[in-house]
């Protein structure tokens, strides 16, 4: 069966921002080993102005009140 134009478009969009959310993750977890900004960018193909973006927040999570908790489970203990 053969694919709309419309439907192949909007898979190839759809690819698209799926990379760029796992660059930036990858990118985000390398912000958390402390790697630089121009190796961060070098590897996943961010400009280093996106990455110094995740950085701030980055940044801006580490210190909320909220980051340190964890979450417990809400499985039932037997």
């Amino acid at each position: 069966m053969k694919e709309s134009v419309v439907y192949q478009e909007i898979l190839l969009e759809g690819k698209a921002e799926g990379k760029a959310k796992e660059r930036e993750k990858i990118a985000m977890n390398m912000i958390r080993s402390n790697i630089s900004v121009d190796l961060v960018a070098q590897f996943t193909g961010l400009t280093p102005k996106q990455v110094q973006k995740l950085q701030l927040l980055q940044t801006k999570q580490s210190q909320s009140p909220n980051a340190s908790k964890v979450k417990r489970s809400s499985k039932k203990l037997k």
